[in-house]
């Protein structure tokens, strides 16, 4: 069994969510392509806000995400990803900062012209939600905005995705994965995501040690795969921990040659915001506690569930008694 200390580092966008409710028709009327992200630019971005009611703002981004729930369980989690010094970043470094995670990138001044980005995460009544993202000042963070020393203290370095959308995003991965000794752990993010940087994820795939991703990104990267079975057997040919989640259907977990499924919990959907980045800080904070893949997958489908429970990518109930009080963590071995 691999025995981690409990320190993860998550880079990412630093982006605020500003979570809301829409109809289908009027989510048509904007042009956005359903359950995806649309990447979109300051005044765009302005206008999509003025459309919502009575939205939530709370500190996201799909690695911050995953940090805070790591955190939230126990783990000791540190981030970094780029806001600007102004209201939405002050939002986010409180936000953050609160539920435990070590912000470990200082906020660009104001003088320097850049918003905080946000993501603009609105809500059908089926519970999907779409994503208009415009990452502002996220989309400046550098490898140099990286304290070597974070990467090197850390025991879990996790990229995600997204990352490869802002123009240093490709340098980060490579200096990370130049630089770390760590376990690396890959979230794919958004198929169109992955469709958009394929050949440079395939050429970089072999050198994380654990890749998350959905049905769709799964198959996005393996365009062979039928299936998220046929995908997380694809990707467990390069990569020695694989986890796919299918949604309704549970999650696929591939491990020193095993595939196991493991069926999702019953649960009323609300928003489904969150819920790969709940899973991977659910799965991320288990492993560094030295518990086995399958143990993880079970908790953090748990954990899952009671996200997209509520609105929003961070759950109000305290995690860890939850789980307590549901008999779910055991010892760690």
């Amino acid at each position: 069994m691999l025995l981690l200390t409990q320190k993860i580092l998550a880079i990412g966008n630093a982006l605020v969510d500003i979570v809301a409710r829409i109809e289908p028709e009027a989510l048509a009327d904007l042009g956005v392509a359903k359950g995806g992200m649309t990447l979109v630019d300051a005044e765009t971005s302005k206008a999509l806000y003025a459309t919502t009611r009575n939205p939530r703002e709370v500190s996201g981004g799909s690695a911050a995400n995953t940090a805070a729930i790591a955190a939230a369980l126990g783990a000791t989690a540190s981030y970094a990803g780029k806001v600007s010094a102004d209201t939405l970043g002050e939002i986010f470094l409180h936000d953050l900062q609160s539920q435990g995670v070590e912000v470990v990138v200082p906020a660009a001044p104001i003088e320097a012209g850049l918003h905080t980005g946000n993501c603009l995460s609105l809500i059908t009544p089926d519970a999907q939600r779409t994503m208009c993202t415009h990452l502002g000042a996220a989309q400046t963070l550098t490898p140099a905005d990286i304290d070597p020393a974070d990467i090197a203290s850390a025991d879990i370095v996790f990229l995600e995705g997204y990352l490869l959308d802002a123009p240093a995003g490709r340098a980060i991965f490579e200096t990370v994965l130049d630089e770390t000794s760590a376990i690396t752990a890959l979230t794919l993010s958004d198929a169109a995501c992955v469709e958009r940087h394929a050949a440079f994820l395939q050429e970089k795939l072999g050198a994380f040690d654990l890749l998350f991703g959905n049905a769709e990104e799964m198959r996005a990267l393996f365009p062979d795969a039928r299936t998220a079975q046929e995908a997380t057997a694809l990707g467990a040919k390069t990569i020695s921990r694989v986890i796919c989640t299918d949604g309704p259907e549970g999650v696929y977990l591939a491990e020193a040659g095993a595939l196991i499924h493991l069926p999702a919990l019953p649960v009323k959907v609300v928003d489904t915001t969150g819920a790969g980045d709940s899973f991977a800080g659910t799965i991320l904070w288990a492993l560094a506690e030295g518990r086995p893949l399958e143990e993880a997958a079970r908790i953090a489908l748990r954990v899952a569930a009671e996200v997209i429970s509520e609105i929003g990518a961070r759950p109000s109930r305290n995690l860890a008694q939850l789980l307590r009080d549901e008999g779910l963590l055991s010892e760690p071995a």
